[in-house]
């Protein structure tokens, strides 16, 4: 199973990376919320863990909620926010632009690990994991 994140906090970013491939995983990291919709188009990952809180390539702050209709147009991978605030406007936009779960900072890795095992059987149960992308076919 391919799984993407994207987290701009390198340190955090690299960490998760590291224990995802350490549970068999496949993992790809963007820092720089330029580069997720072409990154995902090239990918073709099969879980998408965003951060919600991003810097773009000039350090000005993005939402990570604004990038998920664009990641919707290539991609019909589930989606987990990872977000250091639990604010509940944010999270209920979230759901309402399709997110399947939510994970809040200081993450924890054993969640994390449950999430992926969950997403894992679900895809598993429909037959496939690629077809989850819109642009795998």
């Amino acid at each position: 199973m391919k799984v993407f994140v994207v987290e701009d906090v390198k340190a955090l970013g690299v960490s998760l990376k590291r224990s995802i491939e350490g549970w068999g995983y496949s993992c790809t990291l963007v820092s720089d919320s330029d580069k997720v919709v072409k990154s995902i188009q090239r990918e073709k990952p099969d879980v998408i863990f965003l951060d919600i809180n991003l810097v773009d390539s000039d350090g000005l702050s993005t939402n990570g909620l604004n990038l998920i209709p664009k990641i919707k147009e290539y991609s019909d991978a589930p989606i987990v926010i990872c977000t250091g605030c639990g604010d509940c406007n944010s999270l209920s936009i979230a759901k309402n632009l399709g997110v399947v779960d939510f994970i809040v900072k200081p993450i924890n890795r054993d969640r994390v690990h449950m999430t992926l095992k969950k997403l894992e059987i679900d895809l598993r149960g429909k037959g496939y994991y690629t077809q989850y992308n819109k642009r795998a076919y």
